[in-house]
């Protein structure tokens, strides 16, 4: 199963690198991981999050999102998310794009264990686009929870388009 994993990701990759004949614009999805710092009520101070994207138009996009902290303790931290986001072009290759979401969250927030909780956020990403496929960026989000369980987290982001 390991081998056939490793396989598939490493055709995916290729392909990937190899998909560079069209321009950045004319490809629709996306994969993100992103590393933030929590000043609220995450366990952790950094969290982790993966997304999958798809550019619905050259300006609307949507996501699924996933993050989580604590991997290797007994209370870790999760969410998931669906982002809706704009992507207004401000030069050649940068983008400025705000965003808003809704999801779960489950774990230990601000030191108490909760099975599930809605959330609502809204986040802005100052984008760059490094090569055709792959961009990097820095993005804040304030996530509500709920009275006593915000936050905002700050963070760095790497992503490849395809």
């Amino acid at each position: 199963m390991k081998k056939i994993l490793l396989l598939t990701f490493t055709a995916t990759f290729m392909f990937l690198l190899n998909s560079t004949s069209t321009a950045a614009q004319d490809k629709k999805f996306e994969i993100t991981g992103a590393s933030y710092y929590s000043t609220g009520m995450f366990q952790s101070n950094v969290i982790g999050e993966v997304s999958l994207g798809y550019d619905v138009t050259k300006t609307v996009s949507l996501s699924l999102n996933g993050m989580t902290g604590n991997l290797y303790s007994s209370d870790k931290t999760w969410g998931a998310s669906f982002e809706v986001g704009a992507k207004p072009k401000i030069c050649e290759r940068f983008f400025m794009i705000p965003s808003l979401e809704v999801g779960a969250l489950g774990g230990m927030l601000n030191g108490t264990h909760y099975n599930i909780r809605a959330f609502a956020g809204l986040g802005v990403e100052a984008r760059f686009m490094l090569y055709d496929n792959f961009f990097c960026g820095f993005e804040s989000k304030f996530m509500s929870a709920g009275a006593g369980l915000e936050t905002f987290l700050f963070g760095l982001k790497l992503g490849i388009k395809f």
